[in-house]
């Protein structure tokens, strides 16, 4: 039986003249630099395939995202150039919701194209993606029945379990979910102390003051009471 896409609690489609964009001159006038650079989330990854029939079918059904744009990359290389696509003309870029206002997108690269190493510097290592239990329960149950072999879920640092395992383009894929309440700030998940903090910095910089200013931002543990001390 084919995959309902688009269940009855989906959100009804919008109609492309209901989408406000900002015209040019409107959107230059709010370029006022603010006085931190605040970057909210990743917009999109880009990844790329040399199959996408093969992709859209792993990502629609096994992990159930909507396919949600169809795109093609310019058809002049130097135009494509300057935007820092592909160096092949009019390829297939789609974009796939992987929840939380990110969209994950594919480049469908010709055939041939030699395989990354993912363990190579300058590439990804792997794709994590955000889920609740329940949801964590659904995608073991999807991949044991689309049989995509996968390892866990794994308990890390009695933090949060995930799953791992590799999509058809070998690109190594994770599902996690964390042992927090819904809707906690994501950065406030892997909190250690400042002593754990610093002692691992301390093997990459010489400097208490550069150490310093990365912990002011940091949101930290607060430091146990050494033994003998009061609380």
């Amino acid at each position: 039986m084919a995959l309902d896409l688009h269940p009855p609690d989906a959100p009804a489609r919008v109609p492309t003249t209901a989408v406000r964009r900002l015209a040019v001159d409107e959107a230059r006038l709010r370029l006022v630099p603010s006085p931190r650079l605040r970057l909210q989330n990743v917009d999109h990854l880009a990844l790329n395939t040399t199959d996408m029939r093969q992709t859209i079918d792993f990502y629609t059904r096994v992990l159930e995202m909507r396919l949600v744009a169809v795109t093609r990359t310019p058809p002049d290389l130097e135009k494509a150039r300057l935007a820092g696509a592909p160096p092949h003309p009019s390829l297939r870029h789609y974009f796939f919701d992987m929840g939380g206002g990110g969209l994950l997108g594919f480049f469908e690269y010709p055939p041939g194209t030699p395989r990354g190493d993912r363990d190579r510097a300058g590439t990804m290592q792997h794709v994590a993606f955000l889920a609740s239990f329940a949801d964590l329960a659904r995608a073991r149950a999807q991949l044991e029945r689309h049989g995509v072999p996968y390892v866990g879920p794994l308990e890390i640092e009695q933090r949060w379990w995930s799953l791992y395992f590799f999509d058809p383009n070998g690109i190594r894929l994770e599902i996690t979910a964390h042992l927090v309440e819904e809707g906690t700030d994501r950065a406030l998940v892997p909190l250690q102390t400042e002593a754990e903090v610093r002692a691992e910095l301390r093997t990459l910089y010489d400097s208490e003051e550069e150490i310093d200013r990365l912990l002011a931002d940091m949101p930290l543990l607060v430091d146990p009471p050494a033994p003998g001390t009061a609380g």
